[in-house]
């Protein structure tokens, strides 16, 4: 099955008009379904700095590397794209997947959890 992942310039920052500055979504697609996982990223002008606020994975989707992929391509487009503090223990396990050195299970104990 074909898939894509597509970045689409949700909310622009008017004070960095045609720099990429502002909220992106980012979709995965197979074929011509919906969606079936999303991540937004708040990107600085340029893409100088980039932060992934959430990823979701539709629930009959999950554990297949939907999000793992949403991650790897936004890293390609933002190399310091930083991930924001998981809020599930399955964005937890993730994080320690895809980050290791940050979110390795030493550094997700609740008192030096990242902020």
């Amino acid at each position: 099955m074909t898939s894509s992942i597509n970045f689409r310039l949700r909310k622009p920052d008017t004070y960095a008009e045609g720099t990429g500055a502002g909220v992106w979504q980012v979709e995965y697609n197979e074929a011509d379904s919906p969606p079936l996982g999303l991540a937004w990223v708040y990107a600085l002008p340029n893409g100088t700095r980039a932060s992934m606020l959430y990823v979701f994975v539709d629930d009959g989707c999950r554990r297949q590397g939907i999000a793992t992929r949403l991650i790897e391509a936004c890293r390609e487009r933002w190399p310091g794209l930083e991930l924001a503090t998981p809020a599930t223990e399955s964005g937890r396990a993730l994080c320690a997947r895809v980050d290791p050195e940050r979110w390795g299970r030493a550094n997700l104990t609740t008192s030096n959890r990242p902020r």
